[in-house]
């Protein structure tokens, strides 16, 4: 009984924008996954002899993160490596995927 109450408002019946808005907010993650947005600066008291400046994407920094460690095979660097990996990418397509299954799979009321 309580199902069949909630169905209407966690489906959003009679709202038709919201599938097509959830597609393009997928659709902009993945692109923003492939745009550069971070760069790491390395300067040194002598630039002239070497200054160093990377720019990376969201995918290319966490495959690049244990270079920027001192011991790259060490617990905290993977640990910092795993934590990026689950909460700055997968979280967020997790998140999208649990708001595509609820807006597109109808509930089920026996």
């Amino acid at each position: 009984r309580a199902l069949r109450r909630a169905a209407p408002a966690v489906q959003g019946c009679g709202v038709s924008y919201v599938g097509p808005v959830l597609a393009v907010t997928f659709a902009m993650c993945l692109a923003g996954m492939n745009l550069k947005a971070i760069t790491v600066r390395l300067t040194t008291p002598f630039p002239e002899v070497f200054s160093s400046t990377t720019s990376y994407t969201f995918l290319e920094y966490a495959w690049a993160l244990p270079t920027f460690a001192e011991q790259s095979t060490a617990m905290t660097t993977i640990f910092s490596q795993a934590t990026y990996v689950c909460f700055a990418l997968v979280a967020i397509f997790l998140h999208m995927g649990v708001l595509f299954v609820v807006w597109f799979v109808p509930l089920s009321t026996p």
